[in-house]
């Protein structure tokens, strides 16, 4: 399994990118989009904007500064937003720090040339040797918010793409690209926050409605009980209608707020995830807003109201949650806000180097690079995002073939260095978002623990915290200072060789840093007593309930269970359903016999629900039987199918 230096394979694969995951055909927007939005109380029949100034928000930016407590840490928080709806956030603390942003000025191809894929923060795969494929591109050129299929090979569904680039840059100053689910959320959430959401501009790139009676009442009672109505997470439009939506009277200030109304946001042209949010029918000022990830609803409560312009509220204070139980909760505080022209903003940034340095400007702590640095004079504009990031190196003369050993769970299983140790092996899990070690291992190396944060892994959420480690090495490819995310490991692999013991995940952290070549993975009988369940590993394809739905799976399957990382300490089981595909299509290659499961029912189901634009996760069984080349770096993914005797050569080198 050779992990080579991406930095030498600039042509090593060919330029079109291959869409893996089966996804949805985005929705076609006709026509033009409406000169003005639908808003609540009377102005909603009558399609008038709020009572703003849009010019006076034209030529202007916004800084904040404060507070915040985000991922159980104290940390530094710092904004600055714009009229044309470009953002960039910044969180800092002395264990780690990172960064989000919007650049509307950019298009969806300016993001893709920057490098580095889209994956959810905080999300992980359970040990799907080959993942969900991962590198799958939807990338668009300017313009309106749209579908595109731009890099898509012909006959692929198209991904929907806003207008402009959202991206992150996470601890380590590795940015990258954020798409679908990821980057709708981020945008319905920061122009709510923000109030940029009534400006005509950015209110034309989306559909706003009232929500159904029977959808604000859901939404009224979850925000009292402090739960969540599975309902909402489906299609939220479903069961709407142009009666009452009201909210009631305000909870802020006894009351004094007045009424409330549920509107519901959306992004035109193919965007699938639904805001709720809850406003002052008097003058617009959101109070809560609701949206759907990952089978669970994301909930903002705002507070301490500021009018950074006349009509255009910016909330001071914000709190973020998860409707699951145990969820971590965030908050911001705004301790200053600034406004001034675009122009003095844009000399300014340019001047002492612009954009919020990451916690590698304070060499105190020297727990991160994650900057959101001015690029080319555009302080909301993506850093750019080298192919081998700061902190990684690749050791010369060591071998690129590194040793890997499939178990019967259908694992592939690698041996890294953490510290320049060997503490047990590792999965290789290409559809890993983040990097996962054991409990027991950390406190054997004495890692530092900190923090507090949620992963969805296919069976649903599980409570965790961070380890910092101060090296790790996988071959040839060594990081420095990695961060890992704690999660119990036990029971989770079978099959483990030599009687050892599996005590992590290497997700994206690593993959994004080379470019790795997986051959086929050797076909072996199946132990009868495997076959009663499974872990993602041993996987063809897992499908959501929608997908399930479409393609009238139910009849002929049976009952099994999946297994994956979950609570209590270890392996948890979901029940699920299994039933046979005749044929699957992936790229050119045709699979027969593939093994499907999925959950009956929609709602709460973990990982199946990952994204609305998706139908599932491609994984190890499916795309083990095909030689793989991983090319994070750049976005894209090459898919051979070899013929059966190059199975068994591949497997004896």
């Amino acid at each position: 399994m050779p992990w080579s230096n991406a930095q030498r394979y600039g042509a090593a694969l060919p330029q079109r990118r291959a869409a893996v995951a089966a996804a949805a055909a985005a929705e076609q927007t006709q026509g033009p989009a409406p000169a003005s939005p639908l808003l609540p109380a009377d102005s909603l029949q009558q399609g008038a904007l709020p009572a703003c100034d849009s010019s006076l928000a034209k030529d202007v930016e916004v800084d904040v500064t404060g507070t915040a407590h985000h991922l159980g840490l104290a940390m530094e928080w710092r904004l600055s937003f714009a009229a044309d709806g470009s953002f960039v956030e910044h969180l800092s603390s002395p264990q780690l720090s990172c960064s989000c942003g919007y650049d509307a000025a950019a298009s969806g191809q300016d993001g893709a040339e920057r490098g580095g894929g889209s994956s959810g923060g905080g999300r992980t795969g359970t040990g799907s040797s080959g993942g969900n494929g991962g590198g799958s591109s939807g990338n668009g050129s300017s313009g309106g918010s749209r579908s595109s299929s731009r890099g898509a090979p012909v006959g692929a569904s198209a991904y929907f793409q806003p207008r402009g680039v959202c991206w992150t840059s996470d601890d380590g100053g590795c940015p990258r690209l954020l798409q679908l689910d990821d980057a709708e959320a981020q945008l319905l959430c920061m122009w709510v926050r923000t109030g940029l959401w009534v400006l005509p501009n950015i209110s034309a790139q989306l559909d706003i409605a009232r929500a159904s009676a029977n959808e604000a009442a859901a939404c009224a009672a979850a925000a009292a009980s402090s739960s969540s109505d599975g309902s909402l997470c489906e299609d939220e439009e479903a069961g709407s209608s142009s009666g009452g939506s009201s909210g009631g009277s305000s909870r802020e200030a006894g009351g004094q707020l007045g009424p409330t109304v549920w509107l519901k946001l959306r992004l035109r042209g193919g965007g699938k995830l639904t805001a709720l949010v809850e406003v002052v029918e008097a003058d617009w000022r959101p109070l809560s807003v609701r949206l759907c990830l990952a089978g669970e609803h994301e909930v903002w409560t705002f507070s301490d109201w500021h009018q950074w312009q006349p009509g255009l509220w910016l909330a001071g204070g914000a709190v973020q949650s998860t409707t699951g139980e145990g969820g971590v909760v965030n908050d911001y505080a705004l301790a200053a806000v600034q406004v001034r022209s675009a122009a003095a903003s844009t000399a300014g940034s340019s001047a002492d180097g612009g954009g919020y340095g990451g916690s590698g400007d304070n060499d105190s702590s020297g727990s991160s690079n994650s900057s959101s640095s001015v690029t080319g004079g555009r302080r909301f504009a993506q850093p750019p995002a080298p192919l081998l990031p700061p902190g990684s190196s690749f050791v010369p003369g060591l071998p690129e073939e590194v040793p890997a050993w499939h178990t019967t769970s259908g694992h592939s299983l690698v041996r890294p260095l953490l510290n320049g140790r060997e503490v047990g092996y590792f999965i290789l899990d290409t559809g890993a978002s983040g990097f996962v070690l054991d409990r027991a291992a950390g406190d054997a190396l004495g890692l530092e623990a900190f923090g507090e944060l949620q992963v969805t892994s296919i069976i649903g959420r599980i409570a965790s915290r961070y380890r910092r480690a101060d090296a790790f090495q996988l071959g040839p490819l060594r990081m420095a200072r990695p961060l890992l995310m704690e999660l119990p490991m036990a029971g989770l692999v079978t099959g483990v060789p030599d009687g050892g013991r599996v005590v992590g995940i290497v997700g994206y952290d690593v993959l994004r840093r080379a470019v790795v070549h997986v051959p086929a993975t050797p076909r072996r009988p199946v132990p009868a007593a495997a076959v009663t369940g499974a872990s993602a590993g041993g996987l063809d394809i897992v499908l959501n309930f929608r997908a399930a739905q479409a393609l009238g799976l139910g009849k002929g399957s049976t009952s099994t269970h999946i297994k994956g990382l979950g609570g209590g300490g270890g392996a948890s089981r979901m029940p699920a359903r299994r039933c046979q595909l005749d044929q699957v299509w992936l790229g050119p290659h045709s699979f027969s016999g593939v093994q499907a499961l999925y959950r009956e029912g929609p709602g709460g189901s973990g990982g199946l629900e990952l994204s609305q634009h998706t139908s599932g996760i491609v994984c190890g069984g499916v795309l083990g039987r095909c030689t793989l080349v991983f090319d994070y770096p750049r976005m894209r993914l090459a898919v051979r199918r070899p013929a059966a005797a190059a199975v068994l050569v591949a497997a004896a080198v």
